[in-house]
C-alpha cells in the first residue's frame, strides 16, 4: 500500500492525493449538465455553469496548481463550467475555464491535483 501524501488546494488540506481527486470528482458530479450554459461551450453537450461561491473559490485555487496556469487562465477567469471534454472523448465530463476574453478551454483537474503542494503554502 502506498503512503498517504497530504495535498493542499489553497487553504484546504486533503489527507491524500486520492481524497483531493475525489473532491474534484464530487464537484464535477454536482453539475449534471442541466443548468445555465454560456457561450461557445454550448456546443460541447449540456454544460453547466459553476455558480456556488465555495466551488468557484476551490477552482481558482485548484487552477493555481496547473502545470501551466498562465496558459489556462489567460486574460482572466470569467466563469467555470462543467461539460464534456473538448474532443468529446467518451463523452467524459470535465472542468472548463471561460476567460475574460470570451475564449474557453477544458483543463485537467488531475494534473492540478498531481502538481498541488504537499504542504501548506
Amino acid at each position: 500500500m502506498s503512503p498517504r501524501i497530504p495535498v493542499w488546494i489553497g487553504h484546504r488540506p486533503y489527507p491524500s492525493i486520492k481524497d483531493a481527486k475525489d473532491a474534484c470528482r464530487d464537484l464535477v458530479a454536482k453539475h449534471p449538465g442541466n443548468g445555465q450554459a454560456v457561450g461557445q461551450v454550448k456546443a460541447q453537450g449540456s454544460p453547466q455553469l459553476v455558480d456556488d461561491q465555495d466551488d468557484i473559490a476551490f477552482l481558482h485555487d485548484l487552477l493555481k496548481s496547473h502545470p501551466c496556469p498562465g496558459g489556462v487562465i489567460g486574460a482572466g477567469v470569467k466563469h467555470f463550467l462543467v461539460s464534456v471534454n473538448a474532443d468529446g472523448h467518451r463523452n467524459q465530463r470535465c472542468l472548463w475555464v471561460w476567460r475574460d476574453d470570451d475564449s474557453a478551454d477544458d483543463f485537467s483537474w488531475k494534473d492540478c491535483v498531481d502538481n498541488a503542494p504537499r504542504e501548506a503554502t
